[in-house]
């Protein structure tokens, strides 16, 4: 299985439900089926266009309008998808019946002409309020595409990209992407080649087959080593809701109600019901296998191998600015997997020569500690692009909530404070030490938090955080750690809640002057993380000291390992 076809696979696991939007759809036509050329009773796409229509674009005719909807169904139905086929009666039904289904949609088909006054504008007007309905959501991963029978599809493809510019054309001119790449428009032709113009072959795909290809094109933008396994993950998940359900049953509301009572606190309960969802959610996913599968060596291999297969480079900066690379061989780009420290040495001296140097010279600069610094092109990223790729992975691996995520807060309680909760005042930035049990069921007036002092530097960090968009490298040394505490005001769930002010997140300081100051609330640790910091700094500062016989200690076995 290459690459894509693992792309593929992830994608059919996780898709379920489309919705094709079609005023000339019909089940069971005949062949000889004409379209009605007064369009049905489309009169007024003005009323959904959430764009601006120029009047002088002349529309686009379409070679062939009929579309056979019983086609369509099957060929989802093979696929193990759900297709809803809408044949709407008016341009004012057509908003309200795509937006209802938008939600519960992976994937929105739409027509292009609809109508006989219509030249795209109900499709860009559908296109454009999801898009903006899906960003007032926090983002959704969805297909677009635009199925027509347009003779000309590049006419289709010039006005999405005048109509819509929130959307960047790729290098192919009929795919259209948003910025966070979570939303991909394609434009397809219906029938088959020669109802399309000369060139246009490959954009053509016939009923039956249209499931198989928007499943390929919903594959190409949501693939990835990652977003495959999570993919995986999910579409198993849906599959398997069953199971989570029968396990988590209405049997166990009595228990709930005792936890409820006994705790008697409502926060604590909760948390605890949470939990017990999350670990039933893991325990019905086999994570192990299907990382295995989408996320193993050989699935890296595979993504090196497709990146060479579509003409990239796998390269190695040879220097700390990254002027300078070096372009691997396929094999050897490979074998990087299995044992980069070993392949990079093998290269050594086509490195000098592209240096300019002789071997041994550099040889010293190829050691252990270099690997993670001569890794960052090797997927063709250029040296800056690599680095941002690099610092985006440590902030998934360590970071659970920031405020660059605010309209994420719009559906869930504001953050706490808590372990591994990032400040930053007048000092810098901080660190919350505080235990998560010492952050709850606080006194009403205030409570002290301790927090540890995380330093700037470029070079030497452990944490990397997004503050409102700004990138910051954070380090807490262990051996040199500052620690303060604070005197936080509780909120009325006798947390310590963060608060929004205007544009800032910001955290309510006790102050016996002023009665009440601000430091803002920067990021949230995930737990494991944050307690790994503690466990540091809490360590460190344990340790026994004592002098000793110098030779014994260099000598013997140290008693810290």
């Amino acid at each position: 299985m290459t690459f894509e076809e693992q792309c593929s696979s992830a994608a059919a696991n996780f898709l379920q439900t489309a919705v094709l939007v079609d005023d000339q759809a019909e089940f069971g036509m005949p062949a000889d089926m004409v379209s009605d050329p007064d369009g049905g009773a489309f009169e007024d796409p003005d009323e959904l266009s959430a764009v601006s229509v120029t009047g002088a674009t002349p529309a686009a005719q379409p070679i062939r309008e009929r579309l056979d909807a019983g086609a369509i169904t099957r060929g989802f139905a093979e696929k193990g998808l759900i297709c809803s086929v809408l044949k709407p009666q008016s341009a004012a039904s057509i908003s309200m019946e795509v937006l209802r289904l938008a939600p519960k949609s992976d994937i929105i088909v739409l027509d292009w002409q609809m109508g006989s006054v219509d030249n795209g504008d109900i499709a860009l007007g559908i296109i454009f309020k999801v898009l903006e309905m899906d960003r007032r959501a926090g983002g959704r991963l969805r297909l677009f595409a635009i199925y027509t029978g347009v003779r000309d599809l590049s006419t289709v493809s010039v006005r999405i990209a005048d109509e819509l510019p929130s959307l960047k054309a790729s290098s192919n001119p009929f795919e259209f992407y948003n910025e966070p790449a979570t939303a991909k428009v394609v434009v397809l032709g219906k029938g088959i080649a020669t109802d399309h113009e000369a060139g246009q072959e490959e954009r053509c795909t016939e009923e039956e087959g249209l499931a198989t290809r928007l499943i390929t094109e919903f594959a190409k933008f949501s693939g990835g080593i990652l977003r495959n396994a999570t993919l995986a993950s999910m579409g198993h998940l849906r599959s398997n809701t069953h199971r989570l359900l029968a396990r988590l049953n209405g049997d166990l509301d009595g228990p709930v109600v005792t936890q409820f009572a006994l705790l008697n606190n409502p926060a604590d309960a909760q948390q605890y019901i949470a939990d017990l969802i999350l670990q039933e959610i893991e325990a019905q996913v086999p994570l192990e296998e299907i990382v295995a599968r989408y996320a193993g060596p050989d699935s890296i291999k595979k993504r090196i191998t497709q990146l060479f297969a579509e003409g990239g480079k796998s390269r190695i900066p040879l220097d700390a600015e990254g002027k300078t690379m070096y372009e691997l061989p396929e094999a050897s780009a490979l074998s990087l997997v299995d044992g980069p420290l070993e392949t990079l040495k093998s290269h050594i001296g086509d490195f000098a020569n592209t240096l300019g140097k002789m071997p041994k010279e550099i040889s010293g600069q190829f050691g252990p500690d270099s690997i993670p610094q001569r890794l960052y092109g090797v997927l063709g990223d250029d040296f800056a692009e690599g680095v941002r790729k690099h610092e985006d992975f440590a902030i998934a691996s360590a970071i659970r909530l920031t405020n660059l995520e605010a309209q994420s807060f719009r559906d869930r309680k504001l953050p706490t404070i808590r372990l591994g909760s990032i400040i930053h005042d007048a000092d810098g930035y901080h660190i919350c030490l505080t235990p998560v049990c010492d952050s709850v069921r606080l006194p009403r007036e205030k409570a002290q938090f301790l927090f540890g002092r995380l330093v700037e530097d470029e070079r030497k960090f452990n944490v990397i955080v997004d503050d409102d968009g700004v990138r910051r490298r954070l380090l807490i040394d262990r051996k040199n750690v500052f620690i303060k505490t604070l005197e936080l005001i509780p909120a009325a769930d006798r947390t310590i809640r963060v608060e929004r002010r205007l544009f800032d997140y910001l955290v309510p300081v006790f102050s016996p002057d002023d009665g009440k100051l601000f430091v803002r609330w920067v990021a949230e640790m995930k737990p494991m993380q944050a307690q790994r910091v503690v466990n540091s700094v809490t360590s460190n500062l344990s340790r026994i000291g004592l002098d000793e016989f110098e030779w014994l200690r260099q000598l013997g076995v140290n008693w810290t390992g």
